[in-house]
């Protein structure tokens, strides 16, 4: 089974002698791959890589011309990221510490068995497949905590310093990572406020606290021209070979801190309106005569006095149809014959 995307692996093969070359690419046919090219030089190499793109390289490590196999793998590795295995006939010191530097991922004494080469390939294809699974990884989880503005960070319990700090920090607080040097740097950070429960809950989470056990706060801090900045902090127990550290995550929660501040002030505001709302509720005494409305003290109030002191209604006086009509016909017995 191929480790690499579809279709057959491509094998780029650099053998300066033509009877060896010619031997390896009929041994990787029969194996099922695919040659993309055979090449005799360190620059034909070079050339042919950045042409044909093969998943792999068979390189051999003495090459005629000036540019030997080590080079040029360490320029097909650099530019192009694509796998390579050392082939030689040679596997002294001095060539071995060179060809390790350029981090090949196999290495093949001539002549080798049929088993052996794809063996090899198979192993450098699968060790480079997951290589590149695990940068996409790391970039996608970076990309993540950008995105998110979280900084990761790690403390020594031991030294009490931090032996790693995000670069995201910057951008949050305004201090760089090298500058986060120890628990001394971080405690100055946080508002004044906030820093003494703040840093007993964290001592007290070390002090009791179990490994792997994860902690959240929120607290405040302020960045380097003193801006109040919210932060959510999760944090996490570990130990490796024996050293106790921290590890966690700085989250800027500072928008989202305002909104809610803003929206417990508009309903504390909302509240406050409504209890200077006045309500008229229950029976009400009233006079069935002169209609003055008794309030809870005895004391008999005129209508308009009782309404305007039990709710924030006002009064605009005027005369209803039914009493203009009865006063006028009043009127007209009291004064026979004018109108």
């Amino acid at each position: 089974m191929k480790l690499i995307p579809e279709g057959p692996t491509r094998v780029l093969v650099v053998e300066d002698e033509g009877i060896v070359a010619r031997d390896i690419t009929n041994i990787l046919v029969r194996l099922g791959y695919e040659v993309a090219a055979a090449v005799f030089s360190g620059e034909e190499a070079v050339d042919a890589a950045e042409r044909a793109r093969p998943h792999l390289v068979l390189m051999d490590v003495v090459l005629q011309g000036e540019m030997d196999g080590i080079t040029a793998a360490h320029h097909i590795r650099e530019a192009l990221d694509i796998p390579v295995i050392y082939l030689t006939a040679y596997a002294d010191h001095g060539t071995l510490e060179r060809a390790k530097f350029t981090q090949p991922y196999g290495y093949l004494l001539k002549p080798f068995e049929e088993v052996d080469l794809r063996f090899s390939i198979e192993m450098a294809l699968y060790k480079h497949h997951m290589e590149t699974e695990l940068r996409r990884s790391r970039e996608q989880y970076k990309s993540l905590l950008e995105s998110a503005g979280a900084a990761p960070w790690e403390l020594d319990l031991g030294s009490m310093a931090f032996t790693y700090m995000g670069h995201q920090v910057t951008a949050m607080l305004g201090y760089p990572p090298e500058e986060w040097t120890d628990f001394t740097f971080w405690q100055g950070c946080i508002h004044p406020h906030d820093a003494p429960w703040v840093v007993k809950t964290c001592l007290d989470a070390i002090r009791l606290g179990r490994d792997r056990e994860t902690h959240e706060i929120e607290y405040r801090m302020l960045s380097r021209g003193g801006r109040e900045v919210w932060v959510r902090d999760i944090v996490t127990l570990a130990r490796e070979e024996g050293v106790r550290k921290l590890r966690g995550f700085f989250f800027d929660i500072t928008r989202r801190k305002q909104a809610e501040m803003e929206r417990e002030r508009l309903i504390a505001e909302l509240q406050d309106a409504l209890g200077k709302i006045k309500t008229l509720r229950g029976l009400l005494p009233i006079c069935a005569w002169c209609k003055r409305i008794r309030d809870d003290h005895g004391y008999w109030n005129q209508v308009e006095s009782y309404v305007q002191e039990h709710s924030e209604a006002e009064f605009t006086h005027g005369m209803c149809p039914e009493c203009e009509a009865r006063l006028q016909g009043e009127l007209d017995e009291t004064l026979p014959g004018e109108g």
